[in-house]
């Protein structure tokens, strides 16, 4: 069984000392999310791929810990968001080391850290088999055709500053290009989309 303790640990801090906390979208709540649709995914995953014991133990705690931390400390406002990356990478690094749970191997510790880092949006290419990456990319950005995609939508508005009339095109571009790399994120994605581009069309 991968190491619950660290996971519990790790919620605890953000909930305590993520700057970021009261963002409207970057936020505690989000972090929770995209960590909770990482495990949906993941789970979907090795329904269909082979994978050791110690590997799956392995592969999610990584993905626990960078989708718990990929947004900590986030500005919440526009800047380029390598400038976020480096906050939430240090917020982990802190979180690491001045919070007694050095217990990681240093494979796993650097795993987290890459894994944060290839959050920062727009993505840069990677390989096919890079899945966690693929796994963390499809659940930050899946709540956009997720159910209460509405919400994520009008929470955007507030933190870039604008109105949703005004976010609607860039909304509907985003979602009409978007590429899902996972299973579970296309299959969501082929049944959604359609009256998510609909929909927001007529949102207010």
């Amino acid at each position: 069984m991968y190491n619950t303790k660290i996971i519990n640990l790790a919620e605890k801090y953000i909930s305590k000392y993520n700057t970021g906390k009261k963002n409207p979208y970057h936020n505690n709540q989000h972090m929770l999310f995209v960590r909770d649709m990482c495990m949906k995914i993941f789970d979907d995953y090795l329904s269909k791929n082979k994978m050791s014991e110690l590997a799956i133990d392995e592969n999610k705690l990584i993905l626990n810990l960078a989708a718990l931390f990929h947004d900590f400390d986030h500005f919440g406002k526009p800047c380029p968001d390598i400038e976020n990356i480096k906050k939430a990478v240090e917020g982990f690094k802190t979180f690491y080391h001045f919070s007694g749970v050095n217990e990681l191997s240093s494979f796993i510790y650097n795993s987290i850290i890459s894994v944060i880092e290839a959050t920062e949006f727009p993505h840069k290419p990677i390989s096919d088999k890079a899945i966690l990456i693929h796994i963390i990319r499809d659940a930050d950005t899946i709540g956009g055709i997720y159910d209460g995609w509405q919400e994520v939508v009008r929470n955007i508005c507030k933190e870039m500053n604008k109105s949703v009339e005004y976010w609607i095109p860039i909304q509907h571009k985003f979602i009409s290009n978007i590429t899902y790399k996972t299973d579970y994120a296309k299959q969501l994605y082929s049944e959604r989309r359609k009256a998510v581009l609909s929909d927001l069309l007529r949102l207010k």
